[in-house]
């Protein structure tokens, strides 16, 4: 495995314009491949009867210019400090 891997970063630093050129045909084939067979990302799934749907919805009732889309609420269970920081 270590002379297969030596062999390959010799060639690649000998032909490094040859790889270059690899990898811009790479991307540009997955590029459009994403183009010609990839959909639209969709966010607009609900699952009803969830503690967090309704939690959204009264959001959404009670504080319309407030409220926020499930993708975009973020919430974490604990306070994450540095080790420099002095505790509140």
């Amino acid at each position: 495995m270590n002379s297969m891997l030596e062999r390959l970063g010799a060639f690649a630093a000998r032909r490094s314009w040859i790889i270059i050129v690899g990898w811009l045909i790479i991307v540009g084939g997955l590029l459009g491949a994403r183009q010609a067979y990839g959909g639209e990302y969709v966010n607009n799934y609900t699952v009803s009867g969830t503690d967090s749907a309704t939690g959204l919805d009264v959001l959404n009732s009670t504080f319309p210019s407030k409220a926020v889309t499930p993708a975009r609420s973020c919430s974490t269970p604990r306070t994450v400090r540095s080790r420099r920081s002095k505790p509140p």
